[in-house]
């Protein structure tokens, strides 16, 4: 538990007791919270709150509903601007991607120009949810301009100071493939990956970072599944590769069979592959696991165990689907678990709105009963931050049985657990102040703990000014 000064600030903010409310607070359970009484507001009344979105609207508190903590439960996050996603972004795999990075949100947004060039357009959004605000990042700006001929998706690194950007030719971007490393330690330095043995061309893979290593699982050379496993060492800058499917033999092979659409975790030991499909075309169900051991470079099976609740519905476990979204947290007891929500069955227009979750340790699974999807989905991007809030973003869904459409363009969030005690003092205290254009000193010097401060983004210029500061100086005649 964290010092119980800091709770004791936030609560004098809020106006409330957390301890008291939260004394009997079960897993799924709601807890109302107080509007703030913060007498330095930036109203000139305690009983109302700016909420500024693209018209700079004013809503009052008396509009707003009281805050509400709901652990397992997807929340909309009714951010006032999001990233501009098309239809044929949203409807081609792995062109909408979600990394969490210092509390916060990056997404890195790319569809093509169909002009004479034939060139791509990236864009790099974050998201604070302090805020509650998505917002350009204009810092990868011109390093874009170096990937303009590539769609891409990124993945960050454990250590969050660095991402590894997959590429595609434009021409051909099932067949044609690389790797870039950019820094966004400050440097916004960008450099290829291309030194060792890389992944053969070809698309659909599975990624997971673990230490300063990224792995690449899986995916499908000329429509043709396989588990072929590489790493990259982001301190070497190299690519090695740890497994390697013979095509030739791969067709007479029991095991393994390739995989793609799938998803991958890691506990540093062994890599899992959940779901997907293989080389026969059919699914991988989530009884047994596909597993790749980091030591011997071998693979192997899984047995896990069904959700004891659930045995009149598939046996106990997950159904069998691809192209799904899946994050992994390590729990405060060690334990390491896996996430998984929504994703596409075997018939081709079918899709899921569950959430389960794997336990490694135990290898068992658990169906979240409260927590599912607002429609059924796939190729929904999720990301998981370090105080085990979850966010799922965007997705594609169906209308009837045909073509699918993006349906769920929101950002939507659910607690795992239920955090700390200042954690939920932050969020009520963001929930009903408009954090915004705050002063950061001012926020410490009201109380709130500076870790909590330092997850805002930098306070932009206003517009006058940073006209006065763009434009030229013209020097006095004398």
């Amino acid at each position: 538990m964290e010092g119980s000064s800091d709770d004791e600030q936030l609560e004098m903010l809020l106006g409330f007791d957390l301890r008291a409310d939260l004394q009997t607070l079960g897993p799924r359970d709601v807890v109302n919270l107080p509007a703030s009484n913060d007498s330095d507001s930036d109203s000139d009344s305690t009983n109302e709150i700016f909420l500024l979105d693209d018209n700079w609207a004013v809503m009052s508190q008396s509009e707003r509903p009281r805050y509400s903590f709901k652990c397992q439960q997807l929340i909309e996050c009714p951010f006032t601007r999001q990233p501009k996603i098309n239809i044929f972004n949203a409807r081609m795999q792995g062109r909408l991607h979600l990394v969490a990075r210092n509390f916060n949100l990056l997404t890195v947004v790319s569809y093509p120009r169909f002009d004479v060039h034939r060139r791509s357009h990236h864009q790099v959004w974050s998201y604070t949810p302090a805020t509650n605000r998505w917002k350009l990042d204009e810092r990868f700006k011109h390093n874009m301009h170096a990937l303009q001929h590539m769609r891409m998706k990124a993945f960050l690194n454990t250590d969050g100071n660095e991402l590894l950007i997959y590429f595609a030719d434009d021409e051909n971007p099932r067949i044609g493939n690389g790797f870039v490393v950019h820094s966004i330690d400050g440097t916004n330095a960008i450099f290829r990956a291309d030194e060792g043995v890389l992944p053969r061309a070809g698309y659909g893979a599975a990624y997971v970072s673990h230490q300063h290593f990224m792995y690449v699982i899986g995916g499908t050379l000329n429509s043709i599944p396989v588990c072929d496993v590489h790493r990259y060492d982001f301190h070497k800058r190299l690519w090695q590769v740890l497994y390697k499917s013979d095509l030739n033999n791969l067709f007479f092979l029991d095991f393994p069979k390739g995989c793609f659409g799938h998803q991958v975790i890691t506990d540093g030991k062994f890599i899992y592959c959940l779901g997907g499909g293989d080389i026969d075309m059919q699914l991988h169900d989530f009884k047994h696991i596909l597993t790749f051991n980091l030591t011997t470079h071998t693979w192997l099976e899984h047995h896990t165990q069904p959700d004891d609740r659930m045995l009149a519905e598939n046996e106990g476990y997950p159904r069998a689907r691809q192209l799904f979204a899946c994050v992994q947290r390590r729990c405060s007891n060690g334990d390491i678990e896996a996430i998984i929500c929504g994703g596409q069955e075997a018939e081709f227009f079918s899709y899921l709105s569950d959430i389960w979750k794997l336990n490694l340790c135990t290898m068992k699974w658990t169906h979240l009963l409260t927590a599912r999807t607002p429609l059924p989905t796939y190729i929904s991007p999720a990301a998981l931050m370090r105080n085990a809030c979850l966010f799922v973003f965007g997705g594609v869904e169906s209308k009837g049985n045909w073509a699918p459409r993006p349906g769920v363009m929101g950002l939507y969030k659910m607690w795992l657990t239920v955090p700390k005690l200042s954690e939920l003092a932050w969020e009520a205290y963001s929930y009903y102040n408009d954090l915004k254009g705050r002063d950061r000193q001012e926020l410490i010097t009201l109380g709130i703990p500076s870790r909590f401060v330092e997850r805002l983004p930098p306070i932009e210029p206003s517009p006058e000014l940073a006209d006065r500061r763009t434009k030229p100086k013209i020097a006095k005649q004398s």
